[in-house]
């Protein structure tokens, strides 16, 4: 699975992001941020329009004066050498120049057997792989529309071009149902505990069985909670205009959006880790504004534990 490495690459870009906006803006910082970035973007392709559109607000900021132009140079560079560098290298092969496959495949193998099979056979069903009766459906339609698809005479690239356009057309056909399993999706990903396939297979209860349930069942209150606090801290904070918990909203809600038609918390994963971040550092904040709201003796000690700073006498 590529997203604990396509997570660890966004926390570090974060990192970086948070050094060059605190230590003096330096610009090593910055391209460590923007290596970081562009490297995730090549473990998982679904950042490309996400990094398009940072270069894009890079642009904007240095027009209005807020940023630097090598900033937005450098942020840019990388990105035409890591997209166009890898799509060059597809096209020499294929003759398709583009950077991956994965989302055109995507749209006929797994968007349009889901829209069909539909939200209420989401609910009780795993969506990432073969869909019964529904996967072999598109896959015959699919060779009737392309039959030049199923003749051997076009690679992989060019026949994920073809499904890319069968995709899109099943979508804006069934554009009401594309939207219906999107809404259930997302609430299975955001609001169900980690999966295992031992609770799919059996249909007996044991000890075991038991024991992952509560698990999962613990799992799910730990994330419910990491969802109010991180909620609670970006209300406090988007008042102040804080532009890495903008920029954390902005890529959690942008990493959210196509993930969820899969409804499965696997896809959670790359982006939880960035909620729980931002929901431990606006907790300081959230504890202070209970404390002076409510003046709980409980809460004030807390404050005066976890907050207080200590100073230091250096005068000698």
């Amino acid at each position: 699975m590529t997203e604990p490495l396509f997570g660890f690459f966004l926390i570090l870009s974060l990192y970086f992001l948070i050094e060059y906006t605190k230590n003096v803006k330096k610009l090593w910082s910055f391209f460590a941020f923007s290596i970081s970035l562009h490297y995730a973007m090549f473990i998982r392709p679904i950042l490309i329009y996400f990094n398009m559109l940072v270069c894009l607000a890079l642009l904007i900021t240095f027009i209005v004066g807020k940023s630097q132009f090598k900033c937005f140079a450098l942020f840019s560079l990388c990105f035409v050498l890591v997209f166009g560098g890898w799509s060059f290298r597809n096209y020499v092969y294929s003759g398709v120049f583009i950077f991956s496959t994965i989302q055109k495949n995507n749209m006929q193998r797994h968007y349009a057997p889901i829209i069909t099979a539909g939200s209420d056979y989401m609910k009780n069903h795993d969506v990432q792989g073969f869909k019964e009766g529904f996967t072999d459906y598109h896959d015959e339609m699919f060779i009737l529309e392309y039959p030049e698809a199923g003749d051997g005479t076009l690679n992989a690239a060019q026949i994920s071009l073809l499904r890319g356009k069968y995709g899109s057309q099943f979508i804006r056909s069934h554009f009401s149902e594309y939207i219906m399993v999107n809404i259930t999706g997302f609430s299975k990903m955001m609001f169900t505990s980690f999966q295992t396939a031992l609770l799919f297979k059996t249909t007996t209860i044991s000890t075991k069985t038991v024991l992952l349930k509560g698990i999962q069942l613990l799992y799910l209150l730990y994330t419910l909670i990491v969802y109010v606090v991180y909620l609670i801290g970006l209300g406090i904070k988007l008042k102040k205009c804080d532009v890495i918990q903008i920029s954390i909203f902005l890529l959690c809600a942008y990493l959210a959006i196509p993930g969820a038609i899969f409804a499965t918390s696997r896809f959670r994963d790359p982006f939880f880790p960035l909620l729980l971040l931002s929901a431990v550092s606006n907790s300081g904040i959230i504890i202070q504004w209970l404390s002076q709201k409510l003046h709980v003796p409980f809460l004030i000690r807390i404050k005066k534990y976890l907050l207080s700073e200590s100073v230091v006498d250096n005068t000698d």
